[in-house]
């Protein structure tokens, strides 16, 4: 009850750009300390993902230097520090946790930021088979850094120990747990992957029905159950790669989707380089339209309402409704059915693919190049992804990989931690 209470009395959730109202042009925010935030609780989710710079921002708008105007009391950060760290500077969540192993308690009463860890999982079940098997595998590679024996992954040593299952193909894909199919990725591998892949979750009789149908561009909203089921449908799948380049990469691994869910449908369905179905991501704020980095929406056919033509427009949910845009209308926008393992963080889906990159890469000479190929996979990345799912992780890749993402870990020092521990704050 007292949850239901905080979320009547909590403003919009935004994004922390959008909070402290970033100018783009000479990259500074409205607020800071002589122009404050005047909010009385700051509630700041996946805390991982903030990197050192818009931290100091955040704090700057915190704390008021005005006489007249008090500081914001309170702040709580929420995150996981064994996921990925922020793409810019730091390490902040971690150093101000002193969270740098498995073996920190549940309450760190010593910290000069009073931490709590929270042990229950409410996205993977231990009641459930598939959730227990995807939690305790997680689990193994976090503790990688303790125990460094990524053989545990697949060789049980204890009838509770949860292990990833091997395939001999795509045929013997479940619904349910970590699996891996050990190869290397090659340019046929992934495309009978993107045929599975087409096959399995964007040829449902449901889903085809909804995205060959017909909307009214004057009427959105009364189809807008419609609209719902088709982005919760594509909620629940998802590919995560570790790049948005290489052949192995989220940009690549959209455009063979895309070619096999045409070579499925004809292109009797393509309006220009667009089709009806196809799902997009946006990948940088538009304040004019209210979409921000990470939006998703999808491409339907709608009816002008005064020349009654056929029009593609993408549909997008913005505060509670359902806005239409125009192709030229709409910037950086890209194909979501892939996405990175960044792009990811924060999302949840029931069944995800993860694409590892290649052990080698073709054009790369020294081994230094080899080497930097393979640490495209760390041991954050591939705790982030197992974590994104609910019911079912397929890993595709090469085993060498996917051992030596569990025993790579991304390791960054800023200083912060050591000056909160050196200070009596």
């Amino acid at each position: 009850e007292e949850d239901l209470e905080l979320l009547d009395v909590a403003s919009e959730a935004k994004t922390l750009h959008r909070l402290l109202e970033y100018y783009p042009v000479d990259r500074s925010f409205r607020y800071h300390e002589y122009a404050p935030l005047e909010h009385d609780l700051l509630i700041i989710d996946e805390g991982s993902m903030i990197d050192q710079d818009l931290m100091i921002s955040l704090l700057r708008a915190a704390f008021s230097k005005l006489q007249y105007q008090s500081s914001v009391p309170r702040i709580i950060l929420l995150g996981d520090t064994q996921q990925l760290p922020s793409i810019g500077n730091g390490a902040v969540l971690q150093e101000l946790t002193a969270e740098n192993s498995d073996s920190v308690p549940q309450v760190a009463v010593d910290n000069p930021v009073p931490v709590v860890r929270l042990v229950h999982s409410f996205r993977q079940k231990i009641s459930d088979p598939a959730g227990r098997n995807i939690l305790g595998v997680a689990s193994t590679v976090k503790e990688m850094e303790l125990n460094p024996r990524p053989e545990l992954l697949f060789e049980t040593e204890s009838p509770n120990h949860e292990i990833i299952r091997r395939l001999n193909g795509l045929e013997e894909a479940e619904s349910e747990k970590v699996m891996f199919l050990n190869q290397p990725n090659s340019p046929n591998q992934l495309l009978e992957f993107a045929q599975w892949w087409v096959k399995r979750f964007l040829l449902d009789e449901k889903f085809m029905f909804l995205v060959q149908r017909e909307y009214l561009l004057d009427a959105v909203e009364s189809d807008a159950s419609q609209l719902d089921y088709l982005f919760n449908y594509l909620k629940r799948f998802r590919i995560l790669t570790a790049t948005q380049v290489l052949s192995t990469g989220a940009e690549a691994l959209n455009q063979i989707i895309l070619k096999c869910w045409l070579a499925e449908n004809g292109t009797k369905h393509l309006f220009s380089e667009h089709y009806p179905g196809e799902p997009v991501m946006v990948s940088e704020n538009n304040y004019q339209h209210k979409l921000f980095n990470g939006d998703q929406g999808i491409f339907l056919k709608f009816i002008h309402p005064v020349t009654k033509k056929v029009e593609l427009k993408a549909v997008f949910p913005v505060e509670e409704e359902h806005k239409t845009f125009y192709v030229h209308e709409l910037h950086h926008l890209h194909p979501a059915y892939a996405t990175s393992v960044h792009k990811s963080q924060g999302s949840e889906y029931d069944h995800l693919a993860l694409i590892l990159p290649a052990f080698t890469t073709v054009g790369v000479n020294s081994e230094s190049e080899k080497r930097t190929q393979r640490e495209l996979m760390s041991r954050e990345m591939l705790y982030t992804a197992l974590t994104r799912a609910k019911k079912s992780v397929l890993i595709m890749g090469d085993q060498r990989v996917l051992e030596s993402a569990a025993m790579h870990k991304v390791l960054r020092y800023s200083g912060l931690g050591a000056a909160l521990r050196g200070k009596n704050i």
